[in-house]
């Protein structure tokens, strides 16, 4: 070669450079190339004389930085993977708490409104003062304990008990001795009665009882004892302090007789307990429907005192 300062190299690297590029000083530069294989080709050639050197190839691979190679890819897919089961189990977590948290809400407004629901059954069936069936209430009461003593034919005993000198009671200790007076009266018989019987406060300070099946050789033992568990009672009330007695009248229907209707029945009881407070007060007096005068209510020649 005559000389070699008209020799020029050139360069390209397939893939990334489609045209020959002349090599400044012999040197192939290439920056920031990206990951991948390339070719690499070079010659040697004298323009003057149009001649070239046959090309010289060479394979490169430029290889990615650890944090691009496959098998971190394979663990950024595992670890997306994992962080969509994590969300996922997130999700149902916080699904499930306020799910929990919707149920105490519900339950608790549940427990609310039939709490209110209760207080408003009780305050439109009870009374205020004593706690008892109020006089609706205890009259609905009655109604029914009638039906089924008729259905059943099984007898029925309905009482009124009146405490005994009452106004005194409001005249000489006050009106809150004389409640508090009517509340011990009211768990005193509330105490005496058994589970299915009724008993509610029918006016002022008198009360209506509703024994359903008691047997006919029993109902004067069981008015008796009734009576003897509700009078007498010791009222203490702020610095006063005194007894309270009661009158009982009573109708009493055998599961033999015709049942009347409630208003025969009251007027019974009523009748019953006007002649007790006639006859002295503090004792029990019953009247029965009897088998052959139906419309007669002779009162009993039998009176218990306590």
């Amino acid at each position: 070669m005559r000389n070699r300062s008209e020799l020029e190299f050139v360069y390209r690297m397939d893939g990334l450079q489609p045209e020959w590029i002349e090599a400044k000083g012999g040197v192939a530069v290439f920056s920031a190339l990206p990951p991948g294989s390339y070719t690499f080709r070079g010659l040697a050639r004298n323009s003057s004389m149009n001649a070239f050197s046959p090309a010289v190839s060479m394979q490169i691979a430029v290889l990615p930085p650890w944090w691009r190679s496959g098998w971190m890819f394979a663990v950024y897919g595992v670890l997306f993977l994992l962080l969509v089961v994590f969300a996922d189990w997130l999700r149902a977590r916080n699904l499930r708490r306020i799910s929990r948290q919707l149920q105490r809400l519900v339950s608790a407004r549940t427990s609310e409104l039939e709490h209110s629901r209760e207080q408003l059954r009780m305050q439109a069936t009870h009374d205020s003062l004593t706690g008892l069936l109020n006089r609706a209430a205890i009259l609905r009461v009655l109604t029914i304990e009638i039906e089924r003593a008729r259905r059943e034919r099984k007898s029925l005993i309905v009482a009124l008990a009146d405490l005994d000198h009452f106004k005194e009671v409001n005249d000489t200790y006050g009106h809150l001795a004389g409640d508090e007076a009517l509340r011990l009266f009211a768990a005193a018989m509330k105490s005496a009665i058994r589970p299915y019987d009724h008993v509610g406060r029918y006016g002022g300070e008198e009360f209506l009882l509703v024994l359903s099946d008691v047997s006919d050789d029993f109902d004067e033992r069981r008015l008796s004892e009734l009576h003897a568990r509700i009078t007498n009672l010791l009222v203490e009330a702020g610095e006063a302090s005194f007894v309270v007695n009661c009158s009982l009248g009573a109708a009493v229907l055998h599961a033999l007789v015709d049942l009347p209707e409630t208003q025969p029945i009251l007027a019974a009881a009523d009748l019953a307990l006007y002649s007790a407070k006639s006859a002295g007060r503090n004792r029990v007096l019953w009247r029965r429907f009897g088998d052959t005068e139906k419309n007669r209510l002779p009162i009993d020649s039998n009176v218990q005192k306590a």
